[in-house]
């Protein structure tokens, strides 16, 4: 092998072996730089998300006979007493019981939750003003406002999130076909722990909003009440919603309070000096700490005062962070 190819070959392995450690090692050192957040302008909302029971004075009606199934009114329409909004066509032929004999019955469970509190449809007209829907899980009479009280945790936990659609070609006797749901007033009840959530924030009596995900609603905290290790929270609404009939458990956001501001994550707020602060990065790459007013605190984030603030006690003015200050995200495991 002539010299030049050797020396050739063991320049390359030199390169392969300095691309191999920086490769290694640029990483760790990464690791080692301080994490750091940057102070930003931000709706803050002081809130608990939670899974909530949706009750509401509503009743499941059965077919009383077999036929074509002919919905009148569309889903989620508020109809009048005396309105007709079902029909079932009896000139369309459906499978016998010998036809379907070991088939599994498709509103099974719906019939053994409801037991006897659904009605038979009387010709398809409302005895009341109510909403029609074709969504039903069965519990439409075990889950009332008059019963609320008695929801425990262990029974939410078992409940289905959403009804199923009784929508379908052909119904036969005793089926679900639809249901009347008062969407005057209905209500939402759950748990919350009794520590490591904010219990100030509930009282008797308060309005709050209640984000549903598709819409938002208004809702006051008629109920509470010790249930063991939590406390069990009962909202009550009178505002439209339009799936109200649809699901009987839904993940929520309970909004107290709503702001906007300067918001940093709350480990990044520590004391020093006997006041709040945050270490912000200088234009030499060094941190300062540097005072800050924490207005509010909630699920690991604070609204801070920006700009300046007056010290509570001697009222002195007080310069503080910026909007866009870089600052660490958590002083104390970066050893300040």
């Amino acid at each position: 092998m002539k010299t030049r190819t050797k020396v050739a070959i063991i320049v390359f392995i030199f390169i392969a072996v300095g691309l191999y450690c920086v490769m290694s090692f640029v990483p760790k050192i990464a690791d080692l730089a301080e994490k750091t957040e940057i102070i930003e302008y931000k709706e803050f909302k002081v809130m608990d998300e939670v899974t909530a029971v949706i009750v509401r004075t509503e009743t499941l009606f059965l077919a009383a006979r077999s036929g074509g199934s002919e919905p009148l009114s569309p889903e989620g329409t508020k109809v009048r007493t005396g309105i007709r909004v079902y029909n079932i066509n009896e000139a369309v032929p459906v499978a016998t019981s010998e036809e379907t004999e070991g088939a599994e019955k498709p509103f099974a469970d719906i019939l053994a939750a409801a037991g006897d509190g659904a009605l038979m449809s009387e010709g398809g007209v409302v005895p009341v003003t109510a909403i029609v829907s074709y969504f039903a899980d069965g519990y439409e009479k075990r889950i009332t406002p008059e019963n609320i009280s008695e929801l425990t945790k262990e029974m939410a936990a078992s409940l289905p999130e959403e009804g199923k659609s009784l929508t379908r070609g052909t119904v036969s006797t005793g089926e679900p076909i639809y249901k009347l749901t008062d969407n005057n007033v209905w209500y939402m009840a759950y748990w919350i722990p009794k520590k490591g959530v904010n219990t100030s924030n509930y009282e008797e009596g308060k309005a709050v909003t209640v984000d549903l995900g598709t819409t938002r609603v208004s809702a006051t905290i008629i109920e509470i009440k010790e249930a063991g290790a939590d406390n069990f929270i009962v909202l009550k609404s009178d505002m439209y919603y339009k799936d109200l009939p649809k699901y009987r458990t839904q993940k929520v956001k309970v909004i107290f309070e709503e702001y906007e501001g300067a918001v940093v994550g709350s480990k990044a707020v520590v004391m020093e000096h006997g006041a709040d602060g945050v270490y912000v990065k200088q234009q030499n790459g060094t941190f300062k700490w540097i005072p800050v007013q924490v207005i509010k605190e909630n699920d690991g984030r604070c609204l801070i005062k920006e700009g300046k603030f007056y010290d509570a006690e001697d009222g002195k003015e007080v310069i503080s962070i910026r909007i866009y200050d870089e600052v660490l995200s958590d002083p104390r495991a970066e050893g300040y």
